[in-house]
This record gives C-alpha cells, sequence and structure tokens, in this order.
C-alpha cells in the first residue's frame, strides 16, 4: 500500500491521468447540450465566421459583434471560423474543443505549481480541485465562453515558459521568447490576459528575482519590456486605433460602481468557497442582480453608502488580503503569490474600465488558481506536520479522506450544473427559479418557448414578465404578443396586438403581378424606417444604409424550378429549408458576395411566393429587418 501510495505521490504522469479521467467523467453529460443564450448570437447566427474572407474585418473591428460593443477579442473569433469552417453548427465539435483546451489548462496549473512549489502533491491536489470546482462549469459547458479558454491556454503556457527560463534571464532563451509570443497572441485573444506582465512582476517579487532596491532599468528593460509593450500595443490598437473603450458605462457613477463591485468582489470568493446555487445571472447582493439593463432596478445601487455595514465588511476582507499579502510576501511567498494572483486576476473586470456586467462566474478561471493553490499548500503543511505517533495515521488519513470526499462533491455538482445548460427552456427555466422575480429572464423565455410552438406558454410568460414590472415596456409586450399570434394563424388577434403599438408603422403589400390582385401581405416596421414601392414589392430600410428587399411573385411553376431560375450573384455558403410559420414551404440561402453577406428567403404559400433578401452582417438592423418579418400577416 505504501508502495502505491509513493506511485501515486511521485508519478507525474499517473497523477495528470488521474485528474484527467476524473475530469472527463464530470463533464461526460455535456455533449447533450444544444447551442444556448450567447451561442446562437456568436455562433449559429453570426455571418461573420462563415468564411476566412472575413478575417480582415475581424482585426479591424468593421464587422459588428454580437452584443459586443466594446468587445475586441480578434483571434477568438478568427479561432471561431476555423471551428465553423471544421464543422459547422454541430456541437459535438465545440463541446470537444471545449475539454481540449480545459485539459491542457488542468495539465499547465500542474505544471506551474509543481514548478513553483517542487512538490507534486500540492500540484496535485491543486489541479484536481481546479479541474473538478463546479465553477467552472459556464467556462466549459457554455460553448460560446468556451472558446475564451484558449486564450488561457496562451497565458498559462506564457506564465509556465516564462518560469522556465527565469533562471537564465536576462540571457533570452527559447522558452522566453515562445513564452512573450503566447502572451501576445493571450492578449488579442481574451481581455482578462492582459494581467500576464503584472503576475510576472509579481511572481519575481515574491521569490526574490526582483529586487526593488538594487533596480536594474537595462535588465527590467530586457526582462519585462517585451511583456509590457505588447499589452500596450493591445491596447493602443483597441483604443485609440479602433476606439474601442467600454463595454457599457459606470451603476450610477464611478463612486457608485465601486462600492458595487466591492460586494462583487466578495461574492467571488464566496463562490470559490460554496460553490452552489451557480448561476449565470448570480444575485450580487439583496436587489442587485449581475447583468444591468434597461429595465433594472438601480434603487438599491443608487441608494449605497461607504457607511453601510455591509460595504464597510467587504473593504475591511480587501484591505485584509491586501495586507495577508505584504505580511506573508517575507515570511511565506507562496501564500503571498497566491492572493496576489486572486487579486491581479480580477483587475479587468471590477468595472474600473466598465464592462456591462457586475459579475459573472466565467471570470474566476484564472482566478481560481489562486484558491486551489493556496488549497493544496494547506493540505500539504497540515499532511507533513509533524503529529504524535497516535494520531498520526488518523489525522493524515482523515485529509486524504476531506480531499476525497470534496473530489466526489465537487464532480457530482460539477455534473448536475451541466444539465442546467441542456437547451434554451431548461437554461431560463433555471434562471427563472434562481430568480423568481426576473422579469428579463421570464420574457427570453417566452421567446424561447415560441420557437419550440409551445405559444400557449409563451403567452403566459410574456405576460409575467410584464406583470413583473410594472415599468415593462408595454409595446414590447403588444408587438411580441403579435409575433405569436400570428406565428398561431390568429391574424385577427395578431393584428390587433400590432395596431396597438405606437411605435410600428402599418404597411399593405399587394402584388401587380397576374393572378395575385387579390392578395396582401400586411406587415409592421418601426417609425424611424421606411418603405419604398419597387417592382411587385418594397424596399425596407433604416435611412442609414441598411436595406432590404420583399418581393411578392406569382408561382406559376413548380417551386423547384421557381427556385433553379433565380440566380446567384456571390457564392452560396449555405442553404436548405427553413422553418416558417404560416407558409406552405420556406426555402433559405446565405450567399458570399464581395464582401457582404445576404440572406435571400423564399416563402411559398399557395400560388405565391415572397422573396426577401437582405444583409446578415449588421446585428442590430439585422434584427430588426427579421422582426418585421415576423410581423408579416399573410391576408388570402
Amino acid at each position: 500500500m505504501n508502495g502505491l501510495n509513493r506511485t501515486l505521490f511521485q508519478s507525474k504522469r499517473i497523477q495528470i491521468l488521474i485528474i484527467v479521467l476524473l475530469t472527463l467523467i464530470a463533464y461526460s453529460n455535456i455533449f447533450q447540450n444544444e447551442f444556448v443564450s450567447g451561442d446562437i448570437e456568436f455562433i449559429v447566427n453570426w455571418p461573420l465566421i462563415r468564411s476566412f474572407h472575413n478575417i480582415p474585418a475581424v482585426f479591424d473591428a468593421s464587422a459588428p459583434v454580437p452584443n459586443g460593443s466594446g468587445e475586441y477579442r480578434p483571434l477568438r473569433t478568427v479561432f471561431l471560423i476555423v471551428f465553423y469552417q471544421l464543422w459547422g453548427i454541430n456541437t459535438l465539435g465545440y463541446h470537444l474543443v471545449s475539454l481540449i483546451t480545459d485539459t491542457v489548462n488542468i495539465v499547465l496549473v500542474y505544471l506551474i505549481i509543481e514548478k513553483i512549489t517542487k512538490k507534486r502533491t500540492i500540484a496535485f491536489i491543486s489541479s484536481l480541485l481546479f479541474a473538478l470546482h463546479p465553477i467552472q462549469t459556464e467556462s466549459i459547458t457554455f460553448m460560446s465562453v468556451s472558446i475564451n479558454t484558449i486564450g488561457i491556454n496562451f497565458y498559462l503556457a506564457s506564465f509556465y515558459l516564462y518560469l522556465k527560463a527565469r533562471d537564465k534571464l536576462p540571457k533570452h532563451s527559447l522558452s522566453y521568447v515562445v513564452s512573450v509570443i503566447l502572451a501576445g497572441l493571450a492578449f488579442f485573444h481574451y481581455e482578462m490576459t492582459i494581467t500576464l506582465p503584472l503576475i510576472i512582476l509579481f511572481y519575481d517579487l515574491c521569490f526574490k528575482h526582483l529586487n526593488l532596491t538594487k533596480i536594474n532599468i537595462k535588465n527590467i528593460l530586457k526582462i519585462y519590456g517585451p511583456y509590457l509593450v505588447l499589452s500596450l500595443l493591445y491596447i493602443f490598437v483597441r483604443i485609440v486605433l479602433l476606439h474601442i473603450t467600454a463595454r457599457g458605462e459606470y451603476f450610477g457613477s464611478f463612486y457608485l460602481t465601486i462600492l458595487t463591485m466591492t460586494k462583487a468582489f466578495v461574492k467571488y470568493i464566496e463562490l470559490l468557497i460554496f460553490p452552489i446555487n451557480l448561476s449565470i445571472y448570480p444575485q450580487i447582493s439583496s436587489g442587485i442582480r449581475s447583468w444591468v439593463d434597461t429595465y433594472s432596478r438601480l434603487d438599491k445601487i443608487l441608494s449605497q453608502s461607504i457607511l453601510d455595514l455591509d460595504i464597510l465588511r467587504n473593504i475591511g476582507i480587501i484591505l485584509s488580503l491586501i495586507a495577508a499579502t505584504i505580511i506573508f510576501l517575507k515570511k511565506s511567498p507562496l501564500i503571498s503569490f497566491s492572493i496576489g494572483w486572486f487579486l491581479i486576476s480580477l483587475l479587468p473586470v471590477l468595472n474600473i474600465i466598465p464592462i456591462g456586467f457586475i459579475a459573472q462566474e466565467r471570470y474566476l478561471y484564472i482566478a481560481l488558481f489562486s484558491f486551489v493553490l493556496l488549497i493544496g499548500l494547506i493540505f500539504s503543511y497540515l499532511f507533513y506536520l509533524k503529529y504524535p505517533p497516535s494520531i498520526k495515521r488518523v489525522v493524515k488519513g482523515s485529509l486524504i479522506a476531506l480531499i476525497v470526499i470534496i473530489t466526489l462533491v465537487y464532480s457530482y455538482r460539477t455534473y448536475l450544473r451541466n444539465k442546467d445548460y441542456r437547451n434554451n427552456i431548461v437554461f431560463w427555466s433555471k434562471i427563472i427559479e434562481q430568480n423568481p422575480a426576473d422579469e428579463i429572464a421570464y420574457w427570453i423565455l417566452s421567446e424561447h418557448y415560441a420557437q419550440a410552438d409551445q405559444d400557449d406558454l409563451a403567452i403566459k410568460y410574456m405576460l409575467k414578465a410584464a406583470d413583473l414590472n410594472p415599468n415593462f415596456n408595454q409595446e414590447e409586450l403588444n408587438i411580441g404578443l403579435g409575433r405569436v399570434y400570428n406565428k398561431r394563424g390568429e391574424k385577427a388577434k395578431a393584428l390587433e396586438n400590432f395596431r396597438k403599438s405606437k411605435d410600428l408603422k402599418e404597411y399593405q403589400l399587394e402584388s401587380s403581378a397576374p393572378g395575385l390582385s387579390e392578395n396582401r401581405i400586411i406587415f409592421f416596421y418601426p417609425k424611424q424606417w421606411q418603405v419604398t414601392s419597387v417592382n411587385s414589392g418594397v424596399r425596407i430600410d433604416d435611412k442609414n444604409g441598411y436595406s432590404g428587399e420583399i418581393i411578392l411573385d406569382h408561382l406559376a411553376m413548380s417551386r423547384d424550378d421557381y427556385l433553379g431560375s433565380q440566380k446567384v450573384q456571390g457564392d452560396i455558403v449555405q442553404q436548405g429549408l427553413a422553418k416558417i410559420p404560416n407558409v406552405d414551404i420556406a426555402y433559405a440561402r446565405e450567399i458570399y458576395d464581395n464582401g457582404n453577406d445576404l440572406i435571400q428567403l423564399f416563402w411559398f404559400k399557395e400560388n405565391k411566393v415572397i422573396k426577401i433578401i437582405y444583409p446578415a452582417a449588421n446585428f442590430a438592423q439585422r434584427n430588426t429587418f427579421e422582426n418585421i418579418l415576423r410581423s408579416f400577416v399573410i391576408l388570402d
């Protein structure tokens, strides 16, 4: 038995193999999960990732990002382009990528901790907990989010290679050069990795590689300069050249934002210690939720004061961590480095520059390293402490049992949490279960019920959303109900609700084509847009350059012959049948023509065909145009 224990705690390969196998078991149920939430926008419906031709637009930010104002992650998008070419919208490919990249990070965490502690026991315990901690599920199971972990691959690999090269510095070795290259890739993949230069500086400060009393400017520039230059290059390109700054606004003011973030900071600590009731939409404190949107009630944020007891407590916790980092700097640099890693890694998401969110579990992926390192250090200290012979076996056995129990609990909680990402209905139902007064969750769930043809539930949840918030946009409710009734074929109710909207104008489209003189289409469009008549149809535009055309045509041949007669300018990226209510059959094409992504639709209804073409790239305008299409009431 002792020989087995020695093999376990001394064999790096066996330790890593055990961790990887346990990780694969914990995440074995993710392969049944469908695209949810942001996956639809970033993978399923994002035209930019359909072609390698779009890569220049990725780097110069000329193409918009879904819901991503203030976001610049060009390498991340390049990876999405590559993955889309490999497996399109097959979820298996994205799940495999998430597990592979997470496994790489687990191995890198092991190697880094082994390198800095010189103890494989600590590396094993720490990386085991890193692999199975339930807080990681959002970063792994959520497909569009999991692409971020590739950037963390670069981040951790860069740091590990820096550690390998450290003893030879300021002389540059191959490990150092590769480390710098990986750092640059990390910065342009995921902005949270921008903390790497600070992590490297702090590591050297903790472990006496950097002496602040004897500063050699030449060596400092030679060692740290390349990392700082690349991080500044990312900032320069993003802010100065592309004018991409904040992703949102301060919550009331900078002062109130900082008070709010003290609560988020402590919430992060709570989630690491007690990873229960995990949510993509966590409650930060009473009345304060992680997202700030149109319907957010900001009274709890605006009424905060630095003298509030909970804020004073939070400030005390933060100051205590900073003090501990300083105190342990000489006595126990590993503990100091662990705490410092946590503080530094969260800097990009503390809303010093607004990011649009108060807190997200995914932001803890890098920070978790510090927590598991600290646990590993504590375990190692207690395990190898000299105990009286009478209790030695009991204490060590208890410590091992505790780690086994934590591992089993983490694995089980992770396995259960994966199920919450099964599909959009399960996903948003879970959020409502955790936040029963959240009208936005009810509204989004209603839309997914409508897409699943569960129209009664769609209407129920739309009305519930409006009931929960007296300030809910009645216009949005009228339009939403109109779409559902229209989808059900209840034309009178659809028209009644659309006509209640003060933000929409009504238009009746009549065709001049032979055989269609008695056919009409009524649709509704935003007042800010305009409709212009063209031959047998209309052009709808937003007055800012975005426009689509709708033609009502007579079907005088078979559908296949009609489709064959429609010439295409450009390359067809994909095509096939589409699910459109109230028509006999619908056909869709996505076309790439001279740098433009276009969507072409053919809706067949008895002896008529509705031909539609519009640009795919601009998300806000495209979404508005598609909402216009959802308002089509086809009158016989």
